[in-house]
């Protein structure tokens, strides 16, 4: 066992657990943790001290000196008296105890880091505003107290100026780079969102309950992203649009848009979707991938949907995923006789395949599904791009014919 541990490797033991675990830190700033610290030097018994006079000697002197540089009130040496054989009334050193984090600052050298810390809260709450949540708005910043270091002083006045104006609804049917505020650009709102949305509680407490975050309590639109492709396939559809052949919309978009086409026809990928042939009253979605949510209450669940993936376990999985918001969506092309005509283009993906279940699925669609982890095919996916037009061209006749046989 290793005995006598020495001031220096004990003050980088104490700031690699004590400073630098961001975590354990925060804790004892807001009290969660007790401030005071205490480590044990690891002094020796009786048979180490005898058996090693020197380290022995050096181990007590170090700490003296040691203590003679450092200790005050708040750091402070415990030492014990003991005797050993040969050895009597030994002033032994034991522990170390640091009672407070300013004294923990000061024997690891990050007095000044504290202080600019201190000063950044005192500026933030130099707002007569928060006088009356001192003690909260303190707590907060104490528990983000590394993203307050990441600020700069013009930073935290900033922050202090945009905290009074967000409000409730702020942005309703607005971006988040939309928002009307005065002497603070938008952009900061975006950077810093973490840390206003903590403080915003302290003045609205359970506001985000049901909004669930800063976003949704101010009403903004979410940043637009997951755009995917939207391709008229007739000339009516195409002029309803405005004449655009193909256009990019963002899934929030889609969510809430009434397209002038009967027909929706949502495909894995893109290429698939640009190779599609003329079809009437028919618009193609393609691009989200594993992302459909966006049909979740979306004005596309009247129109008569079909889903048309690759055969693999994506595919299936898509198809799954998207049943879930629209229950009746028919798949195409993505069955047992597809397979049989073009399984000499089936390619064997370099994973193993995981067999989930799948329960939204119909029985053939499921068992399908399963055959790809057989081995017994030549492969275990079938990409649309493998599937030539002229066949592709039947099928989605046919889909519209049934269409039309149930009006």
């Amino acid at each position: 066992m290793s005995w006598g541990l020495l001031p220096q490797a004990l003050m980088q033991m104490i700031e690699v657990k004590e400073w630098h675990n961001m975590s354990r830190l925060k804790k004892r700033f807001t009290g969660e943790v007790k401030a005071e610290i205490s480590y044990s030097l690891k002094p020796p018994n009786a048979v180490q001290a005898l058996a090693d006079l020197a380290r022995y000697q050096h181990f007590v002197v170090e700490w003296q000196a040691f203590e003679a540089k450092f200790a005050t009130h708040d750091i402070h040496v415990l030492w014990e008296t003991k005797s050993f054989q040969h050895l009597k009334n030994q002033h032994m050193p034991v522990r170390l105890i640091i009672k407070t984090i300013p004294a923990l600052a000061s024997l690891l050298g990050k007095e000044q880091l504290l202080q600019d810390w201190q000063h950044k809260i005192v500026t933030f709450m130099s707002n007569s505003l928060y006088e009356p949540y001192r003690d909260a708005i303190k707590n907060i910043m104490l528990q983000n107290i590394d993203r307050i270091d990441a600020l700069s002083l013009e930073d935290i006045r900033l922050l202090s100026l945009v905290i009074p104006q967000l409000k409730k609804g702020l942005g309703n049917g607005l971006y988040l780079r939309g928002l009307p505020l005065a002497d603070v650009g938008t952009k900061f709102v975006e950077q810093h969102s973490f840390i206003i949305e903590a403080l915003l509680r302290v003045f609205h407490p359970g506001a985000f309950s049901m909004q669930g975050s800063l976003l949704g309590w101010l009403g903004c639109v979410p940043h637009p992203k997951d755009w995917l492709v939207v391709k008229p396939l007739c000339e009516d559809t195409q002029a309803a649009m405005g004449g655009l052949p193909l256009m990019r919309l963002t899934s929030h978009t889609l969510k809430s848009y009434d397209f002038p086409a009967d027909n929706i026809l949502i495909i894995e990928n893109d290429q698939s979707c640009y190779s599609l042939p003329k079809m009437p009253n028919t618009i193609a979605i393609s691009g989200g991938g594993k992302n459909v949510a966006w049909l979740f209450e979306s004005c596309l669940l009247n129109k008569n949907l079909a889903y048309w993936g690759d055969i693999d376990a994506d595919g299936f999985f898509i198809l799954n995923k998207v049943r879930k918001y629209a229950p009746a969506i028919t798949s195409i092309m993505m069955d047992r006789a597809v397979l049989e005509l073009y399984q000499s283009q089936m390619v064997m993906e370099n994973h193993t395949l995981a067999l989930k279940e799948l329960t939204l699925l119909t029985e053939q669609e499921f068992e399908l599904y399963k055959s790809l982890n057989t081995g017994l095919l030549s492969g275990n996916r079938l990409e649309q791009e493998k599937i030539p037009l002229q066949y592709v061209q039947t099928q989605l006749q046919q889909w519209l014919e049934l269409i039309n046989d149930k009006e």
